[in-house]
């Protein structure tokens, strides 16, 4: 499996890393600059009928990475012209689609505008009992499903793959960040964004994957690393590993990552998971102000921002007209394999987003006759108003899992088409 295109190179004797703690939600600690390693290269997406090597041939560019189900490839070229001269000069080509950067993916909890969220250790087999669970009313739909028959793709840090909890429910998985099949949550102790602090996203996916696990127990859970142990991966990158996890048996797909902006190849991997009947789950971001982030914001994507325990949009949540749902993402409680305990708490839009996921499983699980159109409506529409969301995101509503278990009985399957 290729690795990493951000250059993540595997190293030998993994340094242990004592996790540094602080209470989280709207409290966060100071951080260095927000530095970013740069993600390299290109993304050209053709026209049907082109080929890459007709379009290297007329523009001096050479192949790097290949994605054959988007019909899109990333291009490097070392004749030294800046990299916005080759991007206008394939924007030109007329076997070329589109052409985008390849940008930087983060996990936003970490390096994000300054600041760096960090865990706060929990007491073991708080998870169940924390407040989240009882607003969405997990005992009242527990009863009716558990998400069985359901495999939901986690693309992040990986997994704890030793957590006595995961046991029995892992679906095999990949690691795109050290180029493997054993996708495991894991640090090693290097500063690879620069930014002065060292492993800050690791245990992200594990923490992630344990909230998933919370709603919908029964379902599959497959770990797709694709975000090293700092938080970071590359667009192509990223795109490769939701086509991945499409291709290998999920049926949703958690992405509690994002990057800045519009990006085409992210729509397009979307779009592929929607047709391959697959629902994207995103995270909104913790900007806390109108600001789109990408694969979430996709239109056939469910982007999803985070509230406290009053329904009020949390004050780091990011909001834009693309935002289709929000969940609960203060304090919440999950399984951390670097706490003394195994669990801690933590807040962000990542939070958000693998309760929505695991909810779609549920919904899957009791109606698999329904179309994706008609499952994401019943999750955007079944809980009450989000308080705060005013201007693009007046109407947005909190997830009630509960409710929506009980609005999927009787629910007949609706328009496919995607959320926006």
């Amino acid at each position: 499996m290729r690795p990493s295109l951000l250059g993540r190179a595997v190293v030998a004797g993994l340094v242990a890393l004592s996790a540094t703690t602080f209470t989280v939600g709207s409290t966060v600690a100071p951080a260095a600059a927000d530095v970013l390693p740069a993600a390299h290269g290109l993304i050209v997406g053709l026209v049907e009928g082109a080929t890459i090597d007709e379009v290297n041939a007329r523009q001096g560019t050479v192949t790097i990475g290949s994605l054959p189900a988007l019909d899109a490839y990333l291009v490097d070229w070392t004749d030294g012209r800046p990299a916005d001269a080759v991007e206008a000069a394939l924007a030109l080509d007329p076997a070329v689609d589109f052409v985008n950067p390849n940008q930087t993916v983060r996990t936003p909890e970490v390096a994000f505008s300054g600041r760096i969220y960090k865990w706060a250790t929990a007491a073991p087999g708080t998870g169940t009992e924390q407040w989240a669970a009882t607003a969405l009313g997990l005992d009242a739909a527990h009863a009716v499903t558990t998400g069985a028959g359901i495999t939901v793709a986690v693309v992040d840090t990986g997994i704890d793959l030793a957590d006595p909890t995961f046991a029995g429910v892992v679906a095999a998985g990949t690691d795109f960040v050290d180029g493997d099949s054993v996708p495991s949550d894991d640090r090693n102790g290097i500063d690879e964004n620069g930014n002065g602090e060292i492993d800050e996203a690791a245990g992200h996916g594990t923490f992630v994957a344990g909230l998933v696990h919370l709603v919908a127990p029964s379902a599959r859970l497959m770990p797709v690393r694709v975000l090293d142990s700092d938080g970071n991966t590359d667009t192509f990158t990223l795109a490769t590993a939701m086509v991945w996890a499409a291709d290998h048996g999920a049926d949703v797909v958690n992405l509690s990552l994002g990057q800045s902006g519009s990006s085409t190849l992210l729509k397009d991997a979307v779009d592929h998971l929607w047709d391959r009947g697959v629902l994207a789950v995103g995270a909104a971001g913790n900007e806390g102000r109108s600001r789109d982030s990408f694969p979430g914001a996709a239109k056939c994507a469910i982007d999803v921002t985070s509230t406290g325990r009053t329904d009020v949009i949390s004050e780091f949540a990011s909001t834009s007209s693309n935002i289709d749902v929000a969940a609960p993402g203060e304090d919440l409680v999950s399984n951390f394999p670097f706490s003394g305990t195994g669990w801690a708490s933590w807040s962000g839009t990542s939070m958000s987003a693998p309760l929505v996921a695991g909810e779609v499983a549920l919904l899957r699980s009791m109606r698999p006759d329904l179309n994706l159109g008609t499952i994401a409506r019943v999750v955007v529409r079944s809980g009450p108003l989000a308080i705060g969301a005013t201007g693009s995101m007046k109407g947005i509503r909190r997830i009630d899992i509960a409710a929506a278990v009980v609005r999927t009985a009787t629910a007949r399957p609706l328009t496919s088409d995607c959320l926006q």
